[in-house]
Formats: structure tokens, C-alpha cells, sequence
């Protein structure tokens, strides 16, 4: 259904843009042409017709104008074009993010009552200062993956926090095993709970990413030789309160699996983020890591876009429920 819903929209907007096809490259300034023309070779951008790359270079330009607006207004944060310059925002919405975290919750599994955990909280903590707790940044491609991308992470940190080495641990195992034709609600790149991912893998366990390699499409669930080893995560886990001083206290013993509304990270690349309005939980589309905050209380977040979006990967959220990030959380209790 996403995929026809796509290509309805780009014919819908082809058909209305081809007419006005001269007009617009003669508004082209020079220096736009040559910026389409550099970023698309950098990103190795092919498309199917010249009506294609021309609605891919009226997105990239429109898209580059914001964006030049944007740094032009001394923001707390600055954007530039990366690998989403060519998308609209209704793909961004569909190829990137994650629908489902919005919706209905899965009934089934275990869930814990709220709370916060029971310790001192410390006025600042980074755990990619801590070596191997946090590993290299991820790519999810074009699949709305990210649920799986945050559960493997927060696991990786638990496993590092346990044993004291690195595993990178297999999110395509979870977008393949946890689906809808398992008895689950997540629908893998059409988007999935972070809850059912981590109930998987506490009872099921989760291979390396070298023995089930990611690939960005949902396939069907594989069987796993029993000479293989898997990680089975030791302890419960809780759904934080939806307070600062909560998530602070999950972060400070270890990294914690966010949801947050990401429809305005798109061109993200650096400084304290604030550009998200009112968040409630019906507005969350997108998992992430939580891997420590500052000594103003800002957010650091471990994202899964590759290391060329945002601060190398990673992303600052101002101090507070900034984008929802308090309203919807996942922390190991031990």
C-alpha cells in the first residue's frame, strides 16, 4: 500500500510539473544548478526519466532554499542537504520514518509499570565517551527499520555493559522475525513497536549482524542453526515515566530507546534542536538511542541516518519533552 501510495504522488506531481518544465529552469540560478548537479553525483543519484530528474531537481532546489533560509536566521541549530534533498516531505514521512509507533500499541508481551529507577542522578553523561558501550552509527536506508535499529542498540550497550566487549547485533533478524505473519503487529519497513522487538529478544535471543546481515527489505523469518550463538538479555525491562529526571536516571546506567516526532530532522546537521512544536504520542514516528544528556539538560541522540546526517550521526535535543522524547521510552532494569 506505501509503495502504491508513493507512486501515486509522484505521477500526480509529474504530470502537474512538466508543463512548467522551461520556466523553471530559466529561475535556476547558476549556483543552484551547480549544487543539484555536485550533490546529486556525490550521492550517486540515477533516475528513471528526464520527467524524474526533473521533479527530483525541483524537490532538491525547493528543498535548498528552505534550508538557506533557515542558516540564514542564526538558528540554535543549522541544516544542510544530505541524502533526503531530493525527497518531499510526504516520503520522508512513508520511505524513512515509522507510522506505526503512532498508532494502536501491541496488547501482547510483557509491560511493566512506569517508574523511575531508584539511583543518583549525575549532572551530565555521554556514553560514547565510555569505550565500546556505544557502537559505530548505523544506516537504515529506505525502510522505516528504526524500531529495530534502537532495540539492537540499546542491546549492543547491554551486552558491552555485561561483558565489557562490542557485539553489533542483528536488526535484520528482528525486522524478518517480528511480523505481522509471526502473530505481531510491526510490519517491518512499514514500521514496528520498539516493545515487541525487545520482547523478542529477551525470549527468542538475537544473532550477530555478521551471521544475518542487514539489507533494508523485510524477508521471511530465517532458521537459526542451534550452533549458532545468540545474545539473550539477562533481567526486565521498564517503560520510563514521562519525566526528565526518569529518562536522565535510565541514561545514566545505560543507553535508552526513545521514540520521538522526527518529521522536521530531515536536513538536521548540527547544534541544540528545537525545531519541533507541541509533541504529543500520536505524533511519534521514529526510534532512536538516548545515549546521554549535558550539563544543561540537552539530549544526546544516537540515530540510525548514517554518519553524513546530523553531528556524525547524532543529533541534540533541548532540554525537556523536546520532539516527545520523554513520552515514549524502554530501558533495561538491571
Amino acid at each position: 500500500m506505501r509503495k502504491i501510495v508513493l507512486v501515486a504522488l509522484s505521477l500526480a506531481v509529474l504530470t502537474s510539473l512538466v508543463y512548467c518544465q522551461n520556466v523553471f529552469q530559466q529561475a535556476l540560478t547558476v549556483e543552484e544548478l551547480i549544487a543539484y548537479n555536485l550533490w546529486r553525483q556525490n550521492n550517486g543519484r540515477v533516475y528513471n526519466s528526464e520527467e524524474e530528474q526533473f521533479f527530483r531537481q525541483l524537490i532538491f532546489v525547493e528543498n535548498k532554499r528552505q534550508v538557506d533560509s533557515h542558516n540564514s536566521q542564526n538558528p540554535t541549530f543549522t541544516q544542510s542537504l544530505n541524502q533526503f534533498a531530493d525527497f518531499t516531505d510526504e516520503e520522508f514521512k512513508y520511505r524513512v520514518l515509522n507510522t506505526k509507533v503512532s498508532q494502536t500499541r501491541p496488547k501482547k508481551g510483557r509491560r511493566l509499570e512506569s517508574r523511575v529507577l531508584d539511583q543518583q542522578i549525575p549532572e551530565s553523561v555521554d556514553w560514547r565517551n565510555v569505550t565500546n558501550v556505544v557502537g559505530p552509527i548505523k544506516n537504515q536506508g529506505h525502510c522505516g527499520s528504526c524500531w529495530t535499529f534502537s532495540i539492537a542498540g540499546i542491546v549492543e550497550s547491554h551486552y558491552v555493559l555485561k561483558h565489557g566487549s562490542y557485539v553489533s547485533y542483528a536488526e535484520q533478524e528482528i525486522l524478518d522475525c517480528v511480523s505481522v505473519s509471526a502473530g505481531y503487529q510491526s510490519d517491518g519497513c512499514n514500521g514496528g513497536w520498539p516493545e515487541e522487538a525487545l520482547q523478542y529478544v529477551i525470549e527468542y535471543g538475537i544473532v550477530k549482524s555478521e551471521v544475518y546481515p542487514y539489507v533494508a527489505v523485510q524477508g521471511k523469518c530465517r532458521d537459526i542453526p542451534y550452533d549458532v550463538p545468540k545474545y539473550y538479555p539477562e533481567g526486565w525491562y521498564v517503560n520510563l515515566d514521562q519525566t526528565s529526571e526518569a529518562l536522565k536516571a535510565a541514561i545514566a546506567k545505560a543507553p535508552v530507546s526513545v521514540c520521538v516526532d522526527a518529521s522536521t530532522w530531515k536536513f538536521y546537521k548540527s547544534g541544540i534542536f528545537s525545531g519541533c512544536g507541541p509533541t504529543t504520542e500520536d505524533d511519534l514516528n521514529h526510534a532512536i538511542v538516548a545515549v546521554g544528556y549535558d550539563a544543561d539538560g540537552n539530549w544526546i541522540i544516537r540515530n540510525s541516518w548514517a554518519t553524513k546526517w546530523g553531528e556524525n550521526g547524532y543529533i541534540r535535543l533541548a532540554a525537556g519533552n523536546t520532539c516527545g522524547v520523554l513520552l515514549s521510552n524502554l530501558a533495561f532494569d538491571n
